[in-house]
């Protein structure tokens, strides 16, 4: 974890904080603290002394204060190509972030072997905050890097997700002993 904030302690050691606004200054703050944290919240979960609920909202909290920040830092920019490069970006991440809590949401429906109604709600934001970071991503990227997008997401892998989305939507009721996929695939 040391190593890998490093980089971000150098950035951030380098900003001069009276030249910052206020909510940059908080966002900033709340990361600092939600990054000294991390090392014992691994510690916590090697020993299983963490709820994943528990382990999950510290993560989600960090990783929306990092793209907070990078959307704050596209408007201090003052070039609109490079705001709209880091908008383009912190759009990106908001996609991974929801990926990553699909992810969750999957594996947690697996696991417990139901398709509950809060596992659902939960399943159905995380596609449309997908959706939503994807329209801000094309809003703002050049032609260049939204047809990369374009081919990097795209082919088996994708038509393979887009079956296994479109079992979930279909469930009308909480039984997926049917379903074609397992956590391994």
């Amino acid at each position: 974890v040391d190593e890998t904030k490093r980089p971000y302690q150098q950035e951030r050691n380098a900003l001069n904080a009276d030249d910052l606004p206020v909510n940059f200054r908080d966002a900033l703050t709340t990361i600092d603290q939600r990054l000294a944290d991390l090392p014992a919240i691994r510690s916590q979960v090697t020993n299983a002394k963490l709820q994943f609920s528990q382990v999950d909202g510290n993560y989600t909290i960090l990783l929306t204060k990092l793209i907070e920040i990078r959307d704050s830092a596209a408007q201090l920019a003052g070039d609109t190509t490079l705001g709209d490069q880091m908008r383009a970006g912190a759009a990106l991440a908001r996609l991974k972030e929801s990926l990553s809590d699909e992810r969750v949401a999957g594996l947690t429906i697996l696991s417990q072997g139901t398709f509950t109604a809060n596992l659902r709600s939960q399943y159905i934001a995380t596609q449309t905050s997908q959706s939503q970071a994807v329209q801000a991503f094309k809003a703002v990227a050049n032609q260049t890097d939204a047809e990369l997008f374009e081919q990097t997401v795209a082919g088996s892998d994708l038509r393979k997700v887009e079956t296994y989305a479109g079992y979930l939507r279909s469930k009308s009721d909480p039984d997926i002993s049917d379903r074609p996929f397992t956590a391994e695939r």
